[in-house]
């Protein structure tokens, strides 16, 4: 075997590894966007008090997608403040929120909720905070969903 039989069979083989990476890749890419997709939109939120949900909304959220389980979630209280947090799907259906608030300036809050996905229009959070509320479902809207 001579040198450009090497190289021609290395050049090929390579290129044949990168376009069946590339091809795979591709096909997960379009899978996590098509089932994570699904979570992407408005909700609003509902609080729980006393192991009860609260029949009137409290906030406001919406939830966009990053890149593969990755989602950002932006929930902002009828209170005023805001909340900014990165939602990453460990399964299918459940998943850890990293939040921090970003409204009022100088409110220095952060941490991390446990979220469940029920696979169409609930998602429910379940927070390490002890003060405020602990548990909240974001639900969208009947013309949302």
């Amino acid at each position: 075997m001579n040198l450009d039989d090497f190289f021609l069979g290395f050049g090929s083989s390579l290129a044949a590894t990168l376009f069946v990476w590339a091809f795979c890749e591709a096909k997960k890419n379009r899978a996590l966007r098509a089932k994570y997709g699904r979570c992407v939109g408005k909700y609003e939120g509902f609080c729980y008090e006393d192991g009860k949900q609260k029949s009137h909304p409290e906030s406001d959220a919406v939830v966009t997608y990053l890149r593969d389980n990755v989602l950002k979630l932006r929930l902002t209280e009828k209170a005023g403040p805001v909340w900014e947090g990165i939602l990453t799907m460990e399964t299918e259906d459940n998943g850890t929120v990293v939040f921090q608030y970003v409204a009022p300036e100088g409110k220095y809050e952060f941490g991390f909720k446990r979220c469940i996905w029920n696979g169409k229009d609930k998602l429910y959070l379940v927070g390490e905070r002890l003060g405020g509320y602990h548990y909240e479902v974001l639900i969208k809207p009947p013309a949302a969903v």
